[in-house]
């Protein structure tokens, strides 16, 4: 006897019930005049059931659910005896009984979502029967259900190939999780394998899958805690970071809480893996601790980091020394040319000076040197020499201070460009008063 016909001599367990049966049981009312000869039989490629129940919609339910479980076995049984994946190694190791117990309750718990059981509907059967019974004894009436379901052998293959199909399918997208595992690029990436990995592992049915599953989903879940913050490099009014799991980075879409009792204006913005946080820090004290608050979400955790922000070494303080001296190679009543302006400049880290521009007294026009690349190596004292090789009108009016008023351009070496006001006593060879 072939497999499939045993399964359906199994879904045969007690089908026909008459009232010669019992003969305290009356039938007052049935569905047709003679009880179909299926009833209490066997055919092949058919499966036959019944159920009593205290109301007929009840009785039809448990019918359903017996086809269902019919179907469940069969495919079960093919499944098993067919399949060359761990499906068959886990039949094996735990014997027929258990794997056919796995499988039919899992399915049945999720009849609703399978392709191959939502179609099973009771429009389908091919014929039925009912009784309304009456127990004369207790007086209490029952109702009798029978169904006859066509299930060909073309049906069962088809419902087999559906579910290798999926079953292929979900192998797949374990395995591919389970080599991703090693190359972690964001945050996101752990929490959507977490969740896929959770469906998985209700799905599995067998041991050794359900197991990889869900310690693979454990070992997704402590990269969490081995994500750490990273500081990458600080500047005037922006502080960097990137986490880490490990020595490689990983991006994270969780955009960070930040806090500070002395720095305004906090904000974070992503820029590839890294963040930069950009504060204001001008009300804030250089000589005093400021410090940032940052909290930021991973998974179910929280990172958490104290920052400190050193204003002193990160400001640039660039100013000229005592006062500034400019000789003119060309001096008449009317022009002042050819300018060569020296001064000594205080600088407490290392820039580059870019660009110049004063306004010189008794000069009509600012002068400006935009082509300059004046390195000043880190913090100290540095006499510079800087040439205007223009000609300038004289101002109409005389000046009334010998000030010069202007502005220092130096490159970081972040290259960050500041501008760097100034406002000091000046001599020169030309007159002023």
């Amino acid at each position: 006897m072939t497999n499939f016909v045993k399964t359906v001599v199994l879904t045969v367990l007690s089908l026909a019930v008459t009232t010669d049966m019992f003969a305290s049981v009356k039938v007052v009312e049935r569905s047709s005049k003679k009880t179909p000869e299926w009833l209490g039989g066997i055919e092949q490629e058919y499966i036959i059931t019944s159920a009593d129940a205290d109301n007929l919609e009840r009785a039809k339910a448990i019918c359903m659910e017996n086809i269902r479980t019919s179907i469940i076995e069969s495919v079960a049984q093919n499944v098993q005896s067919s399949s060359v994946s761990t499906i068959s190694q886990e039949s094996m190791t735990s014997g027929v009984t258990d794997f056919m117990d796995k499988f039919s309750t899992t399915y049945k718990t999720q009849a609703a979502k399978v392709p191959f059981l939502t179609g099973i509907s009771e429009s389908k059967a091919e014929d039925f029967y009912w009784e309304k019974r009456l127990d004369k004894q207790t007086g209490k009436t029952t109702w009798f259900y029978a169904v006859k379901y066509p299930f060909p052998r073309i049906e069962l293959k088809r419902l087999v190939d559906i579910f290798n199909t999926n079953d292929n399918k979900m192998n797949e997208r374990y395995e591919a999780l389970e080599e991703a595992y090693n190359n972690i690029g964001s945050i996101e990436q752990i929490d959507d394998a977490i969740r896929e990995l959770k469906v998985l592992s209700d799905y599995f049915f067998d041991d050794v899958r359900k197991n990889n599953a869900t310690l693979l989903m454990r070992s997704y879940g402590a990269l969490y805690s081995q994500v750490v913050l990273v500081p990458t490099e600080q500047s005037a009014g922006v502080w960097s970071y990137v986490l880490k799991i490990g020595d490689k980075e990983v991006s994270c879409s969780s955009t960070p809480t930040l806090k500070s009792e002395t720095l305004a204006d906090l904000r974070a913005e992503k820029d590839g893996n890294r963040w930069n946080i950009f504060y204001d820090y001008s009300t804030a004290d250089p000589t005093e601790i400021n410090t940032i608050s940052l909290s930021q979400k991973v998974g179910g955790r929280y990172i958490r980091q104290q920052i400190t922000i050193d204003l002193a070494s990160s400001i640039l303080e660039l100013k000229p020394m005592g006062c500034i001296s400019a000789i003119a190679e060309t001096v008449t009543d009317s022009i002042v040319g050819n300018i060569v302006l020296r001064m000594d400049l205080s600088s407490n880290k290392k820039v580059t000076i870019k660009r110049v521009s004063f306004s010189l007294p008794c000069i009509a026009t600012p002068v400006e040197n935009d082509d300059l690349n004046i390195v000043l190596n880190g913090k100290g004292i540095y006499p510079i020499s800087i040439t205007f090789g223009k000609e300038y009108a004289k101002s109409v009016h005389p000046a009334a201070i010998n000030i010069v008023r202007g502005a220092i351009y130096a490159e970081d070496e972040s290259g960050t460009l500041h501008r760097v006001p100034v406002s000091i006593m000046f001599n020169c060879n030309w007159s002023i008063k």
